[in-house]
């Protein structure tokens, strides 16, 4: 294979992965935080509002590039306003 499939071809499972992994971050947050019918609790809202929308968000950035960031940050809205 030549190197230019090579690249390509991690690339492509690379973004992949980091998909899947944004995929299942959601779910268990919707699932953990916000399955049941009782508001979660504030601080556990601050919390996420400040990973999901600080400047550097580090803790999360190994596995986001800014467009699968901002979905994120749309359902986690989402999901406030249900819940509110």
């Amino acid at each position: 294979m030549s190197v230019l499939k090579l690249s390509f071809r991690y690339i492509t499972s690379k973004a992949l992965f980091k998909k899947h992994c944004l995929e299942y971050f959601m779910a268990v947050i919707s699932t953990l935080c916000f399955g049941g019918k009782a508001t979660p609790e504030p601080a556990l809202i601050i919390m996420l509002v400040e990973v999901l929308y600080s400047e550097d968000y580090k803790l999360i950035s190994f596995l986001v590039d800014k467009k699968l960031l901002s979905g994120v940050r749309s359902s986690l809205l989402q999901l406030l306003m249900e819940h509110r």
